[in-house]
């Protein structure tokens, strides 16, 4: 029998641990990202638009994770002018943005490496 369904069952008859078990198992559930957050959160990448759920959106640490870590895209989107150094830029860029768009759709936090030590130290 597996450890759930001990703890199931455990619960059920009322014996000692079950019913502990069940509050901490509840406790450590991930809260669900629903799909208007992902929109606002995807809104967040889409150039300098992120400003609009920096400021809308304050109640959702999802939605500002994403739109910090949007801005910091965007202004690094301004050096792909730059001969060379930016046209590389601009290609990783683009590929991180590919996947930044992937997580946000699934609902998970990605900290891009390097742009999330910067987004820590926004403070909005």
């Amino acid at each position: 029998m597996t450890e759930e369904k001990k703890s199931a069952r455990n619960a059920l008859h009322g014996e000692a641990g079950g019913e502990e078990k069940i509050k901490e198992a509840e406790k450590t559930k991930v809260k669900e990202i629903s799909g208007e957050e992902k929109v606002w959160a995807l809104l967040g990448y889409l150039w300098f638009l992120c400003v609009i759920p920096l400021l809308l959106r304050r109640d959702s640490k999802f939605i500002q994770h994403h739109a910090k870590q949007g801005l910091i895209l965007a202004i690094l989107f301004c050096f792909a002018w730059i001969p060379i150094f930016g046209w590389i830029l601009a290609i990783l860029l683009f590929a991180v943005w590919m996947i930044v768009v992937i997580k946000v759709l699934s609902g998970q936090y990605w900290n891009i490496p390097l742009i999330s030590e910067i987004v820590k130290r926004i403070k909005l």
